[in-house]
């Protein structure tokens, strides 16, 4: 998705180098392209500060989840619309929490070897 993400990025905004350099670097696999990486690099390339993409960021994962529920389980529109009316104050403290001069660090070791085998499964749930 990082990978898409930066790809579109760098073709509708031509004038931000810094954007066909990232995606250059991920097409040369000299990076990965992360999601999060590729995601703050256009925004940040966009002018929006840190708390706006964090948000940002946190609003589009929710959307995800919401929609992958609604596709997995028996969640409709309207449930899945006040599921993220719900989260909003939630993305929003936690977006004014961010400190961009803080190290980041993650540790989600479960999440992250599904994330890796999702796609070499033969059957998968999803498509991406």
């Amino acid at each position: 998705m990082g990978k898409q993400v930066i790809k579109t990025a760098a073709d509708q905004l031509r004038s931000h180098t810094i954007l066909s350099e990232y995606r250059d670097a991920v097409s040369s696999d000299r990076t990965p392209g992360h999601m999060a990486v590729s995601y703050g690099v256009t925004l940040g390339a966009s002018g929006w500060n840190a708390e706006e993409t964090a948000a940002a960021f946190l609003y589009h994962t929710t959307a995800g989840f919401v929609s992958a529920a609604m596709r997995l389980c028996s969640l409709g529109q309207f449930e899945g619309q006040r599921l993220l009316g719900a989260w909003l104050p939630l993305i929003d403290r936690i977006s004014r929490e961010v400190r961009p001069d803080e190290r980041m660090s993650s540790w989600s070791p479960i999440q992250d070897i599904y994330a890796m085998r999702h796609g070499h499964l033969e059957w998968r749930l999803f498509r991406s």
